[in-house]
């Protein structure tokens, strides 16, 4: 015990090995409080003197420091590390009580066991770090704070006062019982449909609306303005150099773009002179940069004069004749039309379970109703059994699609003459195979103000539509079978959609206050057709949006497409920020739907199409496509005018 040894021989190389003198004294054999054998024991008599101790490789280690501070918990063991050019950064800091706080992130990718602070309680209370497990749902209960409410106990009572009436504390005056509160100042804005944002047109006006209207799938067809305003020809297309032996013209429209576009199988557009498309030519190719539009004649004598008006239109741009024929085979045709028939327009629409109905009138003394079906739109079969027999003979008319009621029956809309030459709208109920469960009954609605006495008994259901939580009604009047005395109105109610509603809506069940009519003939599209018949309207709902296809015959004024022909343009219900703020808007480069007028000159397979389109028309829409079931003529030698079917290509 406390013998010394020496060691003589061993020699030592210190070569790499540093040495630090450390300053302070130590007493020697002290021992640490955890047993085991110890390297080193240092220990400062000074409390607040400092220990370091440094290992590495020069300017690149690690430095461990004791901070003094003597007995307490203020002691604290650092952790350096010595960076290039001597920039040490603090690792860590841990004080007497073995808390530790790091100074940099730290990583937990391998830990294990109860690290306090760093590991969650695996998503339930139940867990190794809750002393005592705490079953789920528990409600934990303050019992031993004391709450004073001392400052707000006044207003405290006042609310919770008991009155028997509105004249309560809190209000400055009192208010008697039962009082009605009235806003005079605010505007209740209606929202938009989901797919609906707010728009401005170019007037400034404000309304809900989106891309998904039809008339962007139309494309333009017809231009008879420098301006594209078809409605108003402001500024109507004249001829200003013909070179007859070219055969190129030139007019006053800048932008000749539109000429390059085809129809929908190839087909050019066409220069048309005269009325209905009496003298016309095809464009061949269009020198944009000189102004020059190259043409070859193919109906009557093609030599327009300086100033002379000219129009161009290109009706297969917008639409593709179905089969390129009429809708029924010439034996069908043939099978109605040799009695006393040679009018054959379709008047419906009807949507069957995995089928469509296409309803067939037939004019001539006496009236007369078929049915043809299919399943893809296109191809049809004619069904040779009479409809409705107890009433074509009677001279009953239909203008609009049956309206298909909740329990799967039909209202179908019907017009009768009561007394020459007065015609008056009726309703009556059938099953899907036409059965009749309600016999017919007169339409009636409040007269509208700009409707005189002589209309009253006159009106004609054109179509029906439960839309936006409204039932809509287009309503045609006519004055002494005479075509320029019309009026078409639409007639609004709001309500919801019922089939007892939708019979009161008809047969004025509702309070005259709550029927709306909006104008519709007023608006531009019928100003094309000023002294015609405004005789043709349907509605289509396509994505939230709510068009409307208007179809009129202009009077014969020998002057452009317009002269004594039936076109449909295209209007979209625009609907403002208040609930009665909605209008009709129409398409100023209307009409969007033209027949083929003479073009069965350069296309002989349509010389059944080149007269006017009917007014009765039907649309649906299935994948993408727009149907449009009409009819054209041409003044067949079996039959007049035949059911025909248009498919328009939607892009949207």
């Amino acid at each position: 015990m406390g013998q010394l040894f020496t060691d003589t021989d061993t020699v030592y190389d210190d070569t790499n090995v540093a040495f630090t003198n450390v300053n302070n004294n130590f007493t020697d054999g002290q021992k640490t409080s955890i047993g085991g054998g110890q390297i080193a024991n240092f220990n400062n008599t000074a409390p607040g003197t400092d220990i370091t101790m440094r290992y590495g490789y020069a300017g690149y280690g690690w430095i461990w420091k004791y901070e003094g501070s003597g007995a307490g918990n203020n002691n604290k063991h650092i952790l350096y590390s010595e960076g290039a050019g001597g920039v040490d950064v603090q690792v860590y800091e841990m004080t007497q009580d073995g808390n530790t706080i790091f100074s940099k992130n730290l990583s937990a990718l391998n830990l294990s066991g109860t690290n306090t602070g760093d590991q969650d309680l695996s998503g339930k209370v139940d867990n190794s770090q809750v002393l005592t497990n705490v079953p789920a749902g528990a409600v934990f209960t303050d019992t031993d704070t004391i709450y004073n409410d001392t400052s707000i106990q006044g207003e405290v009572d006042l609310n919770t006062a008991k009155e028997t009436n509105v004249a309560h504390p809190l209000v400055e005056t009192a208010v008697p019982v039962g009082a009605l509160f009235t806003d005079n100042d605010t505007t209740p804005i209606k929202k938009g449909k989901a797919n609906q944002v707010l728009l401005s047109d170019s007037y400034g006006n404000n309304y809900w609306g989106n891309n998904f209207s039809l008339k962007n799938s139309l494309k333009l067809c017809y231009v008879a303005d420098t301006g594209l305003d078809n409605i108003n020809k402001s500024s109507p297309i004249m001829v200003t150099f013909h070179d007859s032996t070219q055969k190129y013209i030139k007019v006053n429209l800048n932008n000749l773009d539109f000429l390059e576009e085809k129809g929908t199988n190839g087909e050019p557009w066409v220069l048309s002179l005269g009325g209905e498309n009496i003298i016309y030519a095809e464009v061949l190719s269009v020198r944009q940069d000189y102004g020059e539009i190259y043409y070859t004649v193919k109906k009557g004598t093609f030599d327009p004069a300086p100033n002379e008006k000219i129009e161009f239109f290109n009706p297969f741009l917008n639409y593709e004749l179905i089969n390129r024929s009429p809708l029924l085979t010439l034996t069908d045709l043939a099978s109605i039309t040799s009695t006393t028939y040679d009018y054959l327009v379709t008047t419906a629409l009807i949507e069957g379970d995995g089928y469509y109905e296409l309803i067939i009138e037939a004019y001539g003394t006496t009236n007369a109703f078929y049915r043809a079906q299919s399943t893809n739109l296109q191809d049809w079969t004619f069904v040779g059994t009479e409809l409705f027999p107890t009433y074509g003979g009677s001279g009953m008319e239909m203008a609009s699609s049956p309206y298909r009621l909740d329990d799967g029956n039909l209202l179908v809309f019907a017009s009768f003459k009561k007394t020459t030459p007065q015609w008056s709208s009726v309703i009556g109920i059938f099953d899907s195979i036409y059965n009749e469960i309600q016999t017919f009954g007169y339409v009636t609605f409040p007269k509208p103000a700009d409707v005189i006495a002589q209309y009253e008994d006159t009106l004609e259901i054109l179509d029906l539509i439960y839309f936006d939580g409204h039932f809509r009604a287009i309503v045609h009047y006519r004055k002494d079978d005479v075509d320029s005395n019309e009026i078409t109105k639409e007639v609004v109610v709001k309500c919801e959609k019922t089939d007892v509603n939708v019979m009161k809506f008809l047969e004025r069940g509702f309070l005259d206050s709550e029927y709306k009519w909006v104008d519709v003939q007023d608006s531009a599209m019928f100003n094309i057709f000023a002294s015609s018949k405004n005789d043709g309207a349907k509605y289509v709902e396509n994505n939230g949006t709510l068009s409307l296809f208007v179809s009129a015959e202009a009077a014969n004024n020998g002057v452009g497409i317009t002269s004594n022909n039936r076109l449909t343009g295209v209007a979209t219900l625009r609907k403002g920020l208040t609930e009665d703020s909605e209008k009709w808007v129409y398409d100023k480069t209307s009409p969007a739907i033209i027949n083929p007028m003479q073009l069965h000159y350069s296309y002989p397979d349509l010389d059944w199409t080149w007269d006017h389109l009917g007014r009765q028309m039907s649309f649906v829409i299935v994948n993408n496509t727009m149907y449009v079931f009409t009819s054209l003529g041409g003044d067949q030698s079996t039959f007049e005018y035949a059911p025909a079917g248009l498919k328009i290509e939607l892009n949207h």
